[in-house]
This record gives C-alpha cells, sequence and structure tokens, in this order.
C-alpha cells in the first residue's frame, strides 16, 4: 500500500502535522488555536511588496493587505473592513440665499483610495435641501476647490469688463465652477485688485458689474470666490433661501458610509 505523505513544517516534530502542505500545495492548520501575523509600524512594511501581502500594522491598529500593484510597484497597502456598524456623518451646510451653489467643504472628505473599477462620486451622499432628497449628477455633483483661477494667461479690458483667459485647457471659468450673482476677488493684478460681482461667465471669461482698467496677460492674478480648500457639493441652480412656509432652507449631507 502506498501512503501520501504530506509536508510538515515542525523540524523538531516531524509528527506535528498542525501546519503542514498537503499534496496540492495547499497550507493546511490544523489547530483550534489561531495564527499569529507579522505585524510592525508603518515605517516597518516590506521596501519591494507584491500583491497579496498581509501584515497588521501596529501604527494604525488595522490589519492591511497590498492589492493593485504591477510587479513591486503601483499598488497600495488597505485596510480590511470588520463586519461592524461605522459612524455615519450628518453634516448641516447653508442655508440657502437664493446665490449661492457650493456647500461645504465636507468633512471628513472623500476618501483617496476607492475600491478597483469604481469612482468616489456624488452618488456616495445622501443629499437633501430641507426634507427634499436631491438626485446625484442630476441635482448635483461634487467640485473640489471650486472658484480658484491662478496664472499668467489672465487679462483685463475695460470696454467689455471681462477677465479674458487665453488657454481653456489652463483657466475654464465654467469649469472653476464661477457662475452670475458671485462676488469673486482679484489679486495679484497691475491695475484691478479689489472685488467685483459677476455678471455672466462663459468658458475664457468672466464679465464683472464693476470697471475694470485694461490689462495685457502676464501677471501672475488669482480670482477666487473665497473658499476654502476641499470638496463642495455643488448645485446645478442656487439654494432658495426659504420654502413655501418661509422657513430657511438648509442642506443635509449624509457622508462616510465608506469610512
Amino acid at each position: 500500500m502506498r501512503y501520501l505523505r504530506q509536508h510538515v513544517l515542525n523540524r523538531r516534530s516531524p509528527s506535528d502535522s498542525r501546519v503542514k502542505i498537503d499534496m496540492t500545495d495547499s497550507i493546511v492548520m490544523d489547530t483550534t488555536n489561531n495564527m499569529l501575523m507579522p505585524r510592525g509600524e508603518t515605517g516597518d512594511r516590506p521596501v519591494s511588496p507584491v500583491n497579496g501581502m498581509i501584515r497588521y500594522n501596529t501604527t494604525t491598529t488595522q490589519v492591511e493587505v497590498y492589492q493593485g500593484g504591477v510587479g513591486t510597484s503601483g499598488g497600495t497597502w488597505r485596510s480590511l473592513r470588520f463586519k461592524e456598524s461605522t459612524a455615519i456623518t450628518q453634516q448641516t451646510l447653508g442655508p440657502g440665499d437664493d446665490v449661492l451653489r457650493h456647500f461645504g467643504p465636507l468633512n471628513p472628505a472623500p476618501p483617496t483610495t476607492t475600491e478597483n473599477g469604481s469612482t468616489y462620486g456624488p452618488q456616495n451622499l445622501l443629499v437633501y435641501i430641507d426634507t427634499v432628497p436631491q438626485i446625484p449628477n442630476t441635482n448635483f455633483v461634487l467640485k473640489q476647490n471650486p472658484c480658484v483661477a491662478i496664472g499668467t494667461i489672465l487679462s483685463f479690458d475695460s470696454g467689455t469688463k471681462r477677465i479674458t483667459s487665453s488657454n481653456t485647457s489652463v483657466i475654464n471659468f465654467t469649469d472653476q465652477s464661477f457662475h452670475a450673482d458671485q462676488e469673486i476677488t482679484i489679486t495679484g493684478s497691475t491695475s484691478n485688485n479689489g472685488t467685483y460681482t459677476i455678471v455672466s461667465v462663459a468658458a475664457s471669461y468672466i464679465e464683472v458689474l464693476e470697471a475694470l482698467t485694461t490689462e495685457a496677460e502676464g501677471a501672475s492674478v488669482t480670482v477666487t470666490a473665497g473658499y476654502a480648500s476641499g470638496w463642495y457639493v455643488k448645485f446645478n441652480a442656487a439654494v432658495p433661501a426659504s420654502g413655501d412656509l418661509g422657513q430657511p432652507l438648509y442642506i443635509t449631507v449624509l457622508h462616510g458610509f465608506d469610512k
């Protein structure tokens, strides 16, 4: 009779088969006790990690797995999630004032790492104006650092009262979410530093209500609406100041489902 021998891992006790490699190259652990995985601080991570490595991070107190790398680069250490309830953030913003479209910044900020094949976006939030739910990508989107334009390609025209970008691939006022009735501040200009009210916006220009002094591009000009850095909920229209009963309309954002 032929017996299939199993490779045991305990050299001092050849009869100890609690941890072994069977004939299919599977690692088998016949124990009711535990397995102690490698552990150490964030700075102790392997220098050249590969996909599938697992360890306990004593700095973050999380079990982490290396995932997404090509060869030994391009991946990231990701923490495993436990089967338990997580804290959901309820953030109240506003109220509306018939002008503002951006509300934020979101705190906590959206995660920098997402599931493979997915992108963090409006669908990760529950947003309400008063008690009315808003539809992601229809009623609102997410915008990072809105209403900031910085560059040496901005010129000013006294006749049209326009601030013009000569390259919309670098500065695009529409993409940066500037809009009519918004108050902006200009700094770094030779002749036009100050506060202005927007009349209209296109990709290549902002038209303002107040007078401008003609100025060629070249100075490092900053145009901003005064938003702090971060992620904002951007509505497709100004949020009204009050509802049908005259009550102020606040924005409620529920987020952090992925924490």
